[in-house]
C-alpha cells in the first residue's frame, strides 16, 4: 500500500502551495475539497466532497484508507466567515460548527489505522490569529478556538502512538480566501499590516514553509502546539506568541 499525505482543503491558495511544497519532497498527495481543485496540482488523487453528507464524506475516507496508508494528515477546512455576536443564530451557530468539526474527525478517524500500524503520523490543522479575538468574527473565532482545542486534545491522546498533533496559526496573508474572509468581518489588511512588525503580508509559501517542517520526522518532539506564522502580529496585537 503506497504511503500517502491525506490534504483537506486544496482548492484554496494555501491548498495548492501545500501540495506542491509536499510533491516536491516526494510525497504523495491525496486531496479532498468541496469544490474541484486546479487540475494542474501534482497530487496522485482528488475527491470532491458535499460537506454536509456526513455518511458519504465516511465512507469516501473509508475507500481511500483502503488504497493509500495516510501517515500525514493536514487539515484546511473553509473559514465560518465574520459575523458578530448580536447578530448571530444559535441554530446556525451549531449547524456551521458541526460542519467545520465533523469533517476534520472524519479525516483524523480515517488516517489513524494507518499511522497506528506504522508507530509515526503529523496531523497539522491550519488555523488564523482570529482564534485570539477579532471584533466581527464570532463565528470564526468559535471555530479556531475549537480546532486548537481539539490538536491540543488530539496530542495528548495520541502521542504515545508516535503521532504528533499541532496547529499552524496564520496572520494576515496575501491571498485570495484571507482577503474576502476579513472583508465580511468589516476589517482592513492594510490596517492590520501596521501593526506587523515585519512590515508586510504573509505569504503562502511562508505557511507551506512551516507546514513541511512539522510534518517531517525533524519536527517529532513537537506536539500539541500551536505555531503563530504572523510575521510578530499576534505579539503586538495580543501580547502573545
Amino acid at each position: 500500500m503506497k504511503e500517502a499525505t491525506l490534504l483537506l482543503g486544496s482548492s484554496s491558495e494555501l491548498g495548492a502551495a501545500l501540495a506542491a511544497r509536499l510533491q516536491s519532497e516526494g510525497q504523495t498527495i491525496v486531496t479532498l475539497d468541496a469544490g474541484a481543485s486546479d487540475p494542474e496540482l501534482p497530487v496522485d488523487r482528488a475527491e470532491i466532497l458535499l460537506l454536509d453528507q456526513e455518511e458519504e464524506i465516511k465512507a469516501r475516507l473509508a475507500a481511500l484508507a483502503e488504497d493509500y496508508a495516510f501517515t500525514r494528515l493536514l487539515l484546511n477546512p473553509p473559514p465560518l466567515g465574520g459575523g458578530a455576536a448580536d447578530a448571530m443564530q444559535a441554530g446556525e451557530l451549531a449547524a456551521k460548527g458541526a460542519a467545520c468539526l465533523h469533517l476534520p474527525l472524519a479525516c483524523l478517524q480515517a488516517v489513524l489505522p494507518a499511522m497506528r500500524k506504522a508507530a509515526f503520523g503529523r496531523i497539522l490543522t491550519f488555523t488564523s490569529f482570529l482564534g485570539l479575538g477579532e471584533p466581527g468574527f464570532s463565528y470564526e473565532s468559535a471555530r479556531v478556538s475549537s480546532l486548537h482545542s481539539a490538536a491540543r486534545t488530539w496530542s495528548l491522546e495520541l502521542g504515545g502512538l508516535g503521532i504528533t498533533v499541532n496547529a499552524l496559526s496564520a496572520g494576515v496573508v496575501d491571498s485570495r480566501e484571507s482577503r474576502d474572509l476579513l472583508a465580511q468581518g468589516g476589517t482592513s489588511a492594510e490596517e492590520l499590516l501596521r501593526l506587523v512588525p515585519l512590515r508586510r503580508y504573509g505569504r503562502v509559501e511562508d505557511l507551506a514553509e512551516a507546514a513541511s517542517f512539522l510534518l517531517s520526522e525533524r519536527a517529532s518532539y513537537i506536539t500539541g502546539q500551536v505555531i503563530h506564522v504572523c510575521g510578530g502580529l499576534t505579539v503586538g496585537r495580543f501580547g502573545q506568541g
